[in-house]
């Protein structure tokens, strides 16, 4: 994927976003998988307290080798009403890291921004007040913007996306139809998802492109150490 992201080691920052919150209760753990067909393209292993969500992120092409995959580490520090406040991740290519990045979000007198930081240079980007940060194949990502829906009055909601390859603001819709059927709808894709109250996802995809998730209690065998 074409990313505009700065270069800095993270390693500190995964555990510095959620070490305090794990040790106030137990994560809750699960893993995501992705297919096109009855091809498996990702598997996303993530944790989740009160105040973080990470995990880590193995993708790769269709008729790829599992072990050819791209590696994707993050970290979120979450926020009250199912927002998020800043998002660390490193991208790992072969073992090797080959990019990283902070992205920390804020609102002050000149409006909403998130800060992309690398050493001393930060890059300030103008986004919407609320607006969720999403890895384009980062399932629990996407279910934080469920998350965040559930936070907002009514059926069928807007939830500004800051996406974190190329920092554009973008806006979702997300329905729920029933107790546990959800619709998200953004200008490239429409998922159907089957969720629980709390904005879990458990399920679901999309028809048009093929695509199915699935969240499962078990790792696939061979991709993720």
């Amino acid at each position: 994927m074409s990313t505009r992201l700065p270069s800095r080691a993270v390693a500190v920052l995964l555990v510095a976003v959620a070490s305090a919150s794990c040790r106030a209760q137990a994560p809750e753990t699960g893993v995501f998988i992705t297919m096109i067909g009855a091809d498996t393209v990702l598997v996303e292993r993530f944790e989740r307290t009160r105040d973080s969500v990470r995990g880590e992120i193995a993708v790769r092409a269709p008729g790829q080798a599992a072990q050819e995959s791209q590696h994707l580490i993050y970290a979120a520090a979450l926020a009250p009403q199912g927002l998020v406040s800043g998002v660390d991740l490193s991208v790992r290519i072969a073992g090797l890291v080959a990019q990283t990045a902070e992205v920390r979000l804020g609102l002050d007198s000149a409006g909403a921004h998130a800060l992309f930081i690398q050493g001393a240079d930060t890059t300030r980007t103008a986004t919407v007040q609320g607006a969720v940060p999403l890895i384009n194949v980062s399932l629990a990502l996407l279910e934080q913007v469920v998350r965040r829906a559930r936070n907002i009055p009514g059926d069928s909601v807007t939830v500004p996306l800051l996406s974190l390859e190329g920092g554009e603001t973008t806006q979702s819709t997300v329905t729920f139809d029933t107790h546990d059927g959800a619709e998200l709808v953004t200008a490239s894709e429409r998922m159907r998802l089957r969720v629980d109250a709390a904005g879990r996802i458990l399920g679901g995809g999309d028809a048009a492109r093929q695509i199915r998730v699935e969240r499962v209690p078990v790792l696939p065998a061979g991709w993720l150490p």
